[in-house]
């Protein structure tokens, strides 16, 4: 009998504050190194537009961009569109920091973004 070994997924978490003009730029603690094949929003205080914006560095890649303030809590799947189809996506894989960037959203507010990666 075979046995399945595997690695669960990991979870990189960002707490991401506004300055008094909205405005935001924070990179993960640790480098991701592997598939991101999620992003989950936490809004938090978040009240108004705010839209976050996930970059990596290697490979230069926006991840996702996301109005924070569209739910309460929201968990997106992340990939890469398979060529030649219409609904099949592969994870993005990644080996450096992502960085969460917003510009002109709620003023001194505060969310949690979720990577999820394997």
């Amino acid at each position: 009998m075979a046995t399945k070994l595997g690695l669960p997924p990991y979870c990189e978490t960002v707490e991401v504050s506004t300055s008094a003009a909205g405005n935001a730029l924070v990179s993960t603690e640790n480098a991701i190194i592997g598939e991101v094949f999620a992003i989950g929003y936490d809004r938090g205080t978040v009240n108004a537009t705010t839209t976050a914006v996930i970059t990596s560095e290697n490979p230069t890649l926006t991840i996702d961009s996301y109005n924070v303030n569209t739910a309460a809590t929201a968990i997106r799947g992340i990939g890469c569109q398979v060529a030649d189809s219409t609904d099949a996506f592969m994870p993005i894989p990644v080996r450096s920091n992502l960085t969460v960037t917003v510009s002109g959203g709620a003023a001194s507010k505060a969310f949690t973004v979720y990577v999820y990666y394997r």
